[in-house]
This record gives C-alpha cells, sequence and structure tokens, in this order.
C-alpha cells in the first residue's frame, strides 16, 4: 500500500492574521474548519473567555472553578438591554435577547441548554434565572419570591433526581424544562417545572462505581433519632445500595446535605408532616428492597424468607398498610377475565413485583414533588408570555450502557436533526436579507439514525413488539435488530446480545440484557390496591399519581429541543456550506485592497469597489450582497495567496528603498556628528582653562571668608561662655539668698504661730478638761465598784459550790474504797471457811466408807471394841465441828448480805451525790455565764468612754507631768481600771496630723504606760502561766522587750518610781487595757510617720532634677557647675534635712524611745529609695551626668545627717537608699567613661 503525505497546512489552512485572543464569534472565523474551531476555542479559555458565540448560539466551557466576577450585579447591569453582539459573549446575553423578542414580537420565546453530563448545564439554568428575576422580576416583598423558590427547588430536586454515575458526580438523570411566566407589565408572575425521562430502573439496579438516587444516602446519614425512627442504618445494609461499593461521594458531607434538603422543602412549600411522609416513603423503599424470596411449599410458588420478615412488618408500618396484604401483593397477582383468578408468583417473578412496586413508588413521589414544587411556585393562567428554559441530559457513552443511555442519546439525536435544521433556516434568512442567489439544500446527515431508531419497523417498535411477548428475551431481540438492520450504515452487531450505533457524536455500544424490563415497567393492579387502602393519605395519593401512570403506558414521549456538544461542527458546517466566507465590504476592503490600489485611489463606493476586486482577480461564482461579500469554498484561500505574493514583491521594494534611506541617513549623521564633535572638543578646552581660572580666584575669596569666620566663631563662643557662666553664679546667689530668707523668715512666723496657737488652745481647754474628768472618773469608778463588787460575789459563791463538790468528790471515793475493802475480807473468810468444810466432809466421807467396808468384812461380829469406841468419840467432835462450820457458813452468807445491802445503799447515795454534783456544775456555768456577760457590759461601758474621749481635743504637751502621774496611779489601784481614759482622751485624728510635737508626746506617754503595765502585771496564782506567742509587729517585739529591766531601754529616770508601783493582777480588764493601749501607740506612731512623707513628699520630685544651665556652655564651666553643686546641696535637699533635724529634736524632746526612732527613720528613708528610684526610672531627662552628681550631692549630705544623728537614733537608715546609691553611681560612673574615652578619641 503506498500512502501520499499530505500537508496539514494546505488540508487546513491557518489564518496568520487572527487576533492573539481568538475571534467572539466563530461565524468570523476565515476558515471553518475543526481545527481552526477547537484553536479558537482553546485560546479563549486559556485567557477565562469561556463563553463563545457561533451565530446566535452561546458555546460555556465549564472552567471547573469559580468565576464571581462574570455574574455579579455589576455584568448583568452592563447586559440590560445591550445589542446582542455589543459586549462579549455571555449567558447574560442570551436572556436578554429572548426576554427582547418575547417583548418585542409579543410571544413566548425558549432558551436551550445541553450538553455532556457535568458540562455545567445546571449552574448554567441558574445564572439565566438568576438575570432574569435580578432585572424583570417582582419588587421585594416579604417572604420568599418565585426566583428564590426555583433556586430553592434544585436541591430538592437534585436530591430526588441525581445521582452519581460514572464521569459525573451528580449527574442529573431526568430532563428538566422550567417555563418562566410574565404578566402585562413584563414582570414575572409564576413559574412551571416539567421533567422528563426519570431514570426509575436505578432505584433497583446501579451498577460499579455509581450510587443510586442521593435521597437514599441522605436518609441514611440523618440523625440517631430519625434512623432509630425508621429503622436505618449504614447504606451497606440494603440491597438497592449494596450492589455498588460506592457509598460516599469526595467532599460531600451527607449529614449535612440531609439538613440543608430538609431546609430547602421546608422553603419551597412542604410542611413538617409532608415532609415526614415522604421520608417514611423512602424508608420503605429501603426496607422493601431487602425482602427476600424463596421457593414456596406449592409448585410455581414462593414464599417470603423468615430472616426478611422484618422488612416486611417495616415496609407494611410505613405505609401505613397490612403486612398481610403487602405479602399477598409481592408473591401473587390477582387476574381479571370474568371472574378474579388468583395465581402464584415464581421466585423470579416476584422479585420482579417487588422492584416494579418500588419503581412505581419512587415515580409518583417524585412526580408528586415535582407538582407540590409548582403549587408553591405559583403557575399564572393568566401571563401573557412565557420564557422557557431547558436543561436535558446530554449525550452519554459509557462502558456499559442500557436503556437509560439509549433514551438519552435518542432524545439528543432529535434535539440535533431540529438543530441542524434551524441553522440552516437562519443561513436562509441571511441571504434573503442579502439578496443574493442560493440554492435550497437539505442537511439529513443524521435522518439514518432517526429513521433506524423511530421508524415503523425501528428499534423502539421492535424493543415494544418483544416487551408484549413474555417469552421474549435480550438474545431473540438483538436477533431480531442484526435481521432487520444488517444493511443499515448506521447499525452494526459487536456481540451477540448488544448493538452499536452510530449517533452524531459518535458510536456507542448498547448491552441489551435489560432493555426488555426496562421498557415493560408495568404497573401491577393489586399494588396499586395496596396502597388505596393505607391508612396515610399521603400514601393514597401516591396511588391515584400511579393510576395516572398506567394510563400513559407505553406512550414513548420525548422533548425535541436541545443541543449537543459536537452538533456545533455541524452547526458551522451547514452556515459555511453555501458561502463558508462572510466579509463586510469595509474588511473586505481593508483585507484585499492591496491587490487593486487603483480600485481605493478612485470615487467609488464599496459595494462597486468590492466588485472591482473580485473582477480584476477572475472570481466569478462569488455573490455580493447589500453589506457583505460571500465567497465560495476555497476562493479566500486563493485572494490570500495572490495578496501574500503582492505583500512580498511590495515587502522587496520597500526593503530596497528602506535600505537606501538608511544609508544615507547614517552617512549624514556620521559627517554631522564629526563636525559637532569638532566644534565641541574645541570648546571644552576653552571652558576648562577658563574654570580653572575662575577656581583659583574663588579659592583665595574662600579661604580669606573662612579664617574670618573661624575666627569671629571661636570669640562668639567664648563670650557666650562667659556670659552664660555669669548669669548662672548670679542666679545661684540670688537663690541661695532668697531661699536662706525665706526659711528664717518661715521659722520665725511658724515657731510664734505655734505658740500662740498652742497656748490659746491650752487655756481653752484646760477648765473643761479638768471638770469632765473629774465628773467622768466618779462616774466611772462607781460603775465599775458595783461591777466589781457582783463580780467578787459570783466568784465567792462560785469557790463554794466548787469546794463542796470536791468534799463530795471525797466522801464518794473513800466510801468505795471501804466498800471495796470490806467485800473483799467477806470473801476471803468465806473462801477459807468453805475450804475447811469441804475438808470436813471429805473426812466425814472417808470414815463412813471405812465402817462399811469393816462391817461388810465381819458381818456377824457386832461387838463394840475399843478401837469402835475411839473412833466413834473421834467422829462426835468432828460431826460438832462440822455443825459449828455449817452454823459459820450461814451466819457469814448472812452477813454478806447485809454488806451487799449497805454497798446498795452507798451506791444509791452515790447516785444522789452525782446529781448534786451535775446541778452545782450546771450552778457553777450559769454563774460563769453571768460573769462573762458582766465583763462584756463592761467592755462596752469602756468603749463608750473611750468613743466620748475621743470626740474631745487633745491635751497639751505641758501636762505632761500631770498625765503620767494620773496613770501611774490608775494603774496602782487595780479595782478601778481607769488607765485606758488618760490616754484615750484626747486622740483626735485630724488635729493629731496638726501637730506632731503633740503625737510625739503621747507617743512617748503610751510607750511609757506600755512598759510600766508590762513591769506591774502578775499572773493568777491558781492558774499556771501560758508560755506567749512570739510577737509579729513592732510595738508586740516592743512590748516584749519592755520585760527587761528600765535601765536596758533606757529607762533610769522611772526605776526609782517602778519599785513603788504595786502589782496589778493579770486580770481581764488589765489585759484589755493593754491591747488597747498597744493599738493606740501603733495609731500615733503611724500618723507621725505619715505627717513626715507628706511634708518631705513634695520635695523628692525636685531632688533628681539638677538646675538647668546653658548649652553653649563649654566641658570646663560644666565641670565647675558640678563641682560646685557638690559642694554646696540645692535648697531642696536642705529642706529635707531641716525637716529631718526637726522631728529628730522633736522626739529627744518628748523621751520617745530610741527604738521608735530607728524604726521611724529607717521606714522614712525607705519611702525616700522607693519614690527617688522610680523618678529616675520614669523621667528619662533626668538621667544625666548632671542629675547624677546633683543627686548623688544629696546623698552626701544625708549620709552626714545620719552619721550626726548617731546609730541609737538613725539605725541602719542609710543602707535603705542601696538602690539609688548603685542607679546614681551608675549614671555618674558611665557618663565619666564616656567622656574619657571621647578625650582619648
Amino acid at each position: 500500500m503506498q500512502v501520499d503525505r499530505v500537508d496539514i497546512a494546505k488540508l487546513f489552512p491557518k489564518d496568520i492574521e487572527a487576533p492573539r485572543g481568538g475571534v467572539d464569534d466563530m461565524t468570523k472565523l476565515l476558515y471553518l474548519h475543526e481545527p481552526g474551531v477547537l484553536q479558537n476555542l482553546a485560546t479563549r479559555y486559556k485567557l477565562n473567555e469561556i463563553y463563545t458565540y457561533a451565530g446566535n448560539i452561546l458555546i460555556a466551557i465549564n472552567p471547573f472553578e469559580s468565576l464571581p466576577h462574570l455574574y455579579n450585579t455589576t455584568m448583568m447591569e452592563q447586559y440590560k438591554e445591550a445589542s446582542f453582539g455589543e459586549l462579549s459573549p455571555h449567558v447574560f446575553a442570551v436572556a436578554d435577547v429572548a426576554y427582547r423578542e418575547m417583548i418585542n414580537k409579543e410571544k413566548s420565546s425558549s432558551i436551550l441548554v445541553s450538553g455532556e453530563s457535568g458540562s455545567g448545564k445546571t449552574e448554567t439554568t441558574k445564572m439565566l434565572m438568576n438575570y432574569l428575576a435580578y432585572l424583570y422580576g417582582p419588587p421585594k416583598v416579604e417572604g420568599w419570591t418565585v426566583e428564590q423558590k426555583i433556586l430553592e427547588s434544585n436541591p430538592v430536586v437534585e436530591a430526588f433526581g441525581n445521582a452519581k454515575t460514572v464521569n459525573n458526580n451528580n449527574s442529573s438523570r431526568f430532563g428538566k424544562f422550567v417555563e418562566i411566566h410574565f404578566d402585562q407589565n413584563w414582570r414575572i408572575s409564576g413559574a412551571t417545572i416539567q421533567t422528563y425521562m426519570l431514570e426509575r430502573s436505578r432505584v433497583c439496579h446501579i451498577s460499579k462505581a455509581e450510587r443510586n438516587y442521593h435521597i437514599f444516602y441522605l436518609l441514611c446519614a440523618a440523625p440517631p433519632e430519625v434512623q432509630e425512627k425508621y429503622k436505618l442504618g449504614s447504606p451497606k445494609l440494603f440491597h438497592y445500595l449494596n450492589q455498588s461499593d460506592c457509598y460516599e461521594l469526595d467532599g460531600v458531607n451527607d449529614a449535612d446535605e440531609y439538613l440543608a434538603t430538609r431546609k430547602a422543602m421546608h422553603i419551597v412549600g412542604i410542611s413538617e408532616d409532608e415532609q415526614e411522609a415522604i421520608f417514611r416513603v423512602v424508608a420503605a423503599i429501603l426496607h422493601l428492597g431487602n425482602i427476600e424470596f424463596e421457593k414456596g411449599k406449592e409448585e410455581d410458588s414462593s414464599a417470603i424468607k423468615k430472616e426478611t420478615r422484618f422488612h416486611l412488618d417495616m415496609t407494611a408500618e410505613l405505609l401505613k398498610c397490612d403486612p398481610k396484604s403487602l405479602e399477598d401483593a409481592l408473591i401473587k397477582n390477582v387476574l381479571k377475565a370474568r371472574k378474579e383468578v388468583t395465581r402464584n408468583l415464581k421466585t423470579n417473578a416476584a422479585l420482579n413485583s417487588r422492584d416494579a412496586l418500588a419503581k412505581s413508588i419512587y415515580f409518583c413521589l417524585f412526580n408528586w414533588i415535582v407538582e407540590k414544587i409548582n403549587k408553591s411556585i405559583g403557575q399564572d393562567g393568566k401571563s401573557k408570555s412565557t420564557i422557557g428554559v431547558l436543561d436535558i441530559t446530554g449525550f452519554e457513552s459509557f462502558d456499559h450502557n442500557s436503556f437509560e443511555q439509549f433514551c438519552f442519546n435518542y432524545s439528543n439525536e432529535k434535539l440535533q436533526g431540529h438543530f441542524n435544521q434551524h441553522v440552516l433556516m437562519m443561513n436562509q434568512e441571511e441571504y434573503a436579507k442579502e439578496e443574493i442567489e442560493w440554492t435550497d439544500r437539505d442537511f439529513s446527515d443524521n435522518e439514518n439514525v432517526l429513521n433506524l431508531i423511530e421508524g415503523k419497523r425501528g428499534i423502539i417498535a421492535l424493543l415494544n413488539e418483544d416487551s408484549s411477548f413474555p417469552i421474549a428475551t435480550c438474545y431473540t431481540f438483538c436477533q431480531k435488530l442484526y435481521k432487520e438492520f444488517e444493511k443499515n450504515d448506521c447499525f452494526c452487531k459487536p456481540t451477540q446480545t448488544s448493538f452499536t450505533l452510530r449517533h452524531f457524536a459518535g458510536e456507542v455500544t448498547y448491552e441489551a440484557d435489560l432493555f426488555l424490563d426496562k421498557n415493560k415497567d408495568y404497573v401491577v393492579e393489586d399494588h396499586r390496591n395496596l396502597l388505596e387502602n393505607s391508612s396515610c393519605l399521603f400514601v393514597v395519593g401516591l396511588s391515584t399519581l400511579i393510576a395516572q401512570e398506567q394510563e400513559t403506558l407505553n406512550s414513548f414521549q420525548f422533548s425535541s429541543i436541545g443541543l449537543s456538544f459536537k452538533g456545533v461542527l455541524k452547526a458551522i458546517e451547514i452556515s459555511c456550506a453555501e458561502y463558508p466566507t462572510k466579509l463586510a465590504f469595509c474588511e473586505f476592503l481593508d483585507r484585499f485592497g492591496v491587490l487593486a490600489p487603483e480600485v481605493l485611489e478612485g470615487n467609488h463606493d464599496y459595494k462597486a469597489a468590492c466588485q472591482m476586486i473580485l473582477k480584476k482577480m477572475g472570481l466569478k461564482t462569488n455573490q455580493v450582497g447589500k453589506e457583505k461579500v460571500f465567497l465560495r469554498a476555497g476562493q479566500m484561500s486563493d485572494l490570500d495567496a495572490k495578496r501574500t505574493e503582492v505583500l512580498e514583491n511590495m515587502a522587496v521594494k520597500f526593503q530596497r528603498k528602506y535600505c537606501t534611506y538608511i544609508a544615507r541617513k547614517k552617512f549624514i549623521a556620521l559627517r554631522n556628528a564629526a563636525i559637532q564633535l569638532q566644534s565641541h572638543w574645541r570648546a571644552t578646552l576653552d571652558r576648562k582653562i577658563y574654570k580653572q581660572m575662575t577656581w583659583e580666584a574663588a579659592a583665595l575669596k574662600i579661604q580669606k571668608h573662612f579664617r574670618c569666620h573661624v575666627d569671629r566663631k571661636s570669640y562668639l563662643a567664648l563670650r557666650s561662655s562667659a556670659i552664660t557662666l555669669q548669669r548662672g553664679l548670679r542666679a545661684m546667689t540670688v537663690r541661695i539668698k532668697k531661699c536662706g530668707f525665706g526659711d528664717k523668715a518661715a521659722t520665725l512666723i511658724q515657731a510664734h504661730f505655734r505658740r500662740h496657737s498652742a497656748y490659746s488652745y491650752y487655756k481653752s481647754l484646760q477648765k473643761a478638761v479638768i471638770v469632765f474628768q473629774c465628773f467622768l472618773r466618779r462616774f466611772f469608778a462607781r460603775r465599775e465598784l458595783w461591777n466589781l463588787i457582783m463580780a467578787a460575789e459570783a466568784e465567792k459563791r462560785v469557790e463554794l459550790l466548787l469546794w463542796q463538790l470536791k468534799c463530795e468528790k471525797r466522801s464518794r471515793i473513800q466510801m468505795e474504797k471501804e466498800k471495796a475493802q470490806e467485800i473483799a475480807k467477806l470473801q476471803n473468810a468465806l473462801h477459807a471457811m468453805q475450804i475447811q468444810v469441804d475438808e470436813a466432809n471429805a473426812r466425814v466421807i472417808e470414815e463412813r466408807e471405812l465402817a462399811c467396808k469393816a462391817i461388810e468384812e465381819d458381818p456377824l461380829v457386832v461387838e463394840e471394841t475399843p478401837g469402835s469406841v475411839e473412833e466413834r468419840a473421834n467422829i462426835n467432835p468432828l460431826a460438832a465441828e462440822v455443825e459449828k462450820l455449817n452454823d459459820l457458813l450461814l451466819s457469814e452468807r448472812q452477813a454478806t448480805e447485809e454488806v451487799r445491802k449497805a454497798s446498795t445503799d452507798v451506791a444509791e447515795k452515790l447516785a444522789d451525790a452525782d446529781l448534786k454534783v451535775v446541778q452545782l456544775q450546771d450552778s457553777v456555768k450559769r454563774l460563769e455565764e453571768k460573769l462573762s456577760n458582766t465583763e462584756l457590759e463592761n467592755q462596752v461601758i469602756r468603749q463608750q468612754a473611750l468613743t466620748t474621749l475621743l470626740t474631745k481635743k487633745p491635751l497639751s504637751p505641758r501636762s505632761k507631768t500631770t498625765s503620767i502621774e494620773d496613770i501611774t496611779l490608775a494603774v496602782s489601784n487595780p479595782q478601778v481600771p481607769e488607765p485606758e481614759e488618760k490616754p484615750q482622751k484626747s486622740l483626735d485624728q485630724k488635729k493629731q496630723e496638726q501637730d506632731s510635737d503633740g503625737l510625739a508626746y503621747w507617743l512617748s506617754n503610751t510607750s511609757t504606760l506600755s512598759l510600766l503595765l508590762q513591769k506591774t502585771l502578775k499572773a493568777s496564782g491558781q492558774t499556771p502561766q501560758r508560755r506567749r506567742p512570739a510577737a509579729t509587729s513592732l510595738f508586740g517585739r516592743m512590748t516584749q522587750g519592755f520585760r527587761a529591766p528600765p535601765q536596758s531601754v533606757g529607762l533610769s529616770p522611772l526605776s526609782g518610781r517602778l519599785g513603788d508601783l504595786c502589782q496589778v493582777e493579770a486580770r481581764y480588764p488589765a489585759l484589755l487595757f493593754k491591747q488597747q493601749l498597744v493599738a493606740y501607740l501603733e495609731k500615733i506612731y503611724a500618723m507621725i510617720r505619715d505627717n513626715l512623707k507628706k511634708e518631705i513628699s513634695p520635695v523628692l520630685g525636685l531632688c533628681i532634677q539638677a538646675p538647668r544651665m546653658s548649652r553653649v556652655s563649654s566641658m570646663n564651666c560644666r565641670s565647675q557647675d558640678n563641682a560646685v553643686a557638690q559642694q554646696a546641696p540645692s535648697p531642696h535637699w536642705q529642706s529635707i534635712i531641716v525637716t529631718l533635724n526637726n522631728y529628730m529634736a522633736m522626739m529627744k524632746k518628748n523621751n520617745v524611745f530610741p527604738i521608735l526612732v530607728q524604726n521611724l527613720f529607717t521606714q522614712i528613708f525607705s519611702f525616700m529609695n522607693v519614690q527617688l528610684f522610680n523618678s529616675l526610672l520614669l523621667r528619662r531627662e533626668c538621667c544625666s551626668f548632671g542629675n547624677g552628681n546633683y543627686v548623688n550631692a544629696g546623698l552626701i549630705v544625708l549620709e552626714q545627717w545620719c552619721s550626726n544623728a548617731t546609730e541609737e537614733y538613725a539605725g541602719s537608715a542609710w543602707n535603705e537608699l542601696k538602690r539609688l546609691r548603685q542607679a546614681v553611681g551608675f549614671l555618674v560612673y558611665s557618663s565619666i567613661v564616656s567622656f574619657l574615652y571621647s578625650l582619648r578619641l
């Protein structure tokens, strides 16, 4: 065999001048062939241009990704009322054209959506609906709009009508036609959904790698309570679902989809009760599929297996029918002739009956849902026009194709034939519009396939014929097809049970195994009767749909409107059959005007110019219309070839002229460049000489001015430094004088004012205090004396009762001891006498036995011998002794009884004594409670007196001697505990804060009184001393230290007076007074400490910031200032020192204990450390060398003050400034190091 090589470029010429982005309408392609069309679609797809026109047909390629920018409201507004083809191809343009044609022609229009499985037909339909509803929908109202209901109906219809196939996870197994109704105002008034060709056989039979309808899997993934209600579980448990190993879809959660479907059903108007009925029917179908049959007892009969009767009962329960009736409907058949005849069904026939019932119920359920959605959406019977949107299953070709694929492909084949006729009619209209001559051609490219399928003796007719014969099989059906279509080019025979058809889209092989069964889909009358007798109204409604279905059996209907993906090439072929190339006059002249330049130069119109060019080129079979030039096949390539030849000749001439022009231009440019270079070089030399001379003159001037500037700058700096230094020294001198004068004047004024106020205050209070103290002391003394007398009497009564109790206890113990001794003696004597009696009885028995033996040995001799006389003489005393012992035993027993009676009497007396003891204890408790109540009343009285005294003003320090004496006398008298009155009478807080001297005076008095009270307290003689817990506070430790001799704590002046004081008993009033005294001591101490903090707090903020100086001063001036600052501290530090000295003198003046003074100044120094350290951290401007020296000078002054105050009063106060000293040292040291480093550089 010899094969000639074919040049692909000549066979399929390529337009080299085609746009890089492709053309938006493929009828504009100059070369209309399959490679050119595919190349144009691929080019636009790479640029995300998924839409392309083919005349008035829109081709959409699924991008398999979201492109939201193509479908937003902005795009909708752009395509509204835009002319077709004015904007880029889009699905919105198709919808807008359909709507405008409906308005202009006042008739209904339609939009056809078709394609392969998974090509995006459903999404395209949604976009069309969105566009129509957004622009021309009804005004916004409450509730759900028609458009929203239509969109929400998609999940419901898809759940019941979509399933997974080999090529598509969500393949629609039915066709859908949505008809939108418009009112007189051209607004949406309603809609209707029609469905076609539901694949009913999928309910019972599915192939591998496929799934049944989605709703079954959604119900199996429902919540646990729903599964328990319908007795469902995993899909693997049900026969209708486990025929395939595919149970789940990637990226899909069936549980979530179940909830979404329930929500969508609610939106489209399906109530909760109806939803429950729907899912009950779906569950019943699943249980129905699990019913299995076995051979019955009778011949040619069947019965239900025992293990599947559960599913039979569940099916009957869900359908609310009688289980026995359901069983009879499955395994029996009633034939109606003259009379009803019931016959049994074999196992296979019973299985077919079961599957027929399942398919009929599901098909009617699907139709009921669609009708319910239509009622909810609202069909407008008065609508003026409609727009129909058809979404039908596309062409399918799988590895295994059955009856469903045959039906789908037959409908697409029919649509393709209609489409071809439609495109041909469009071309004819265009030819008529252009008024050109054309020949009517009949394109019957798929007529053979259609006749093969739907002819009188076609496949459908033969299938219906065999379906009416019970004995027909798939083999007999295929053999009949082979015999009938043996010579048909569109039919071939691959195997004995399959056949192949050559469709417009390619060859498809169909397996005829289930063609007959799927084509029958008979409805059994028993099934309809079973459902009619159900107690569920919903199931009864489904039975009426089954009756309607029976009337339409064997009427093979289909929709003849659609489009196929490969039909696009056929449409282009039809549109290009007569004149494949159509160019407008302007486009033709722009492209081929170079073939006749004289025509373009002349004053001719477009049509005449085009005719002249065609005549010059010798083309005769072409046509020239009103606006376009129509070329035959091959003429476009001839014109392009001549155009290419002309362009090549013109290019050679152009290149020759252009090369000459470039060479001459280059020579002239080189010559001009040489002349300009020479002139520029000479000018450059002259400019260099001039510039050198100018620089020399400028250098002299610059040197002169620079030297002048340097000298003047040094002079001004020196003068400024001197002025700054003088100003600083004078200001410092004035400030020092001013501060000293102010301090002296303030001190003098304060001294006079304090003396006058203290003297006036003392005189005004002296008389009132003396009178009030006398009256109050007398009142408290009387009341306290009465309370003490009552307490003493109660104590005496308690002591008497305790003494009586002790006496009773002692007497009872003594009686018990005597009783025990007497009983022991009697028991011992009784035991001894018992032993003697036992011994005597033993001897008597022994003597009697000896006598009996002797009599037995010699019974005849009964003479008294001297031995027997002696023995009798011995026996008589023994018998007498035995009698005495018995008498003694009786007497002892009587004595024992008397002792027992006496012990009983003693026990009774002891019980009486115990009762009395308990009564005495109760009385003692009552007395103790009364005593405690009395003491609490005394405490309340003291607190009231203390409150009364605290409202008075404090005494003047001048009454110090009298107060101490009164306190000492009060402590020495334990009967009237008044010591708490004296220090409590004038502790008013506000006045103490104003008069620190008075607070120091009372601090000294209270601490001294605490010491005296600690020394004079003594413990009671009857109670042991308890170990005192370790004191945790300052004053607790101080009071423990007061137990030492007075000389050890600095109280030598009081040592003589302490010996004269009487000891105070450690009773409750004195202890209470001691606790209150310590509390007031702590309050006074805290008030003094807070007053001192308040006086130094305002000054602390100014102690870390050095006085401001001029920044122009030099380093020497700064060092001199810092030295001066270190030698003479600022007034702020001096004021702190003055305040500390005043408080130190005040403490010494009032004889405050040194330990208190130490703790006071230790806490004050700690407060200063915290405040200054925090200020340095928070104020960055203070962290400098000058401020460090300034603060360091103040710390030196504080260190000198601590050394002058001695360790006795200052203690470890200097150590509290440790952190501040470290921070200041770091500032000074780091600044010095940086300065030395700069000098070194």
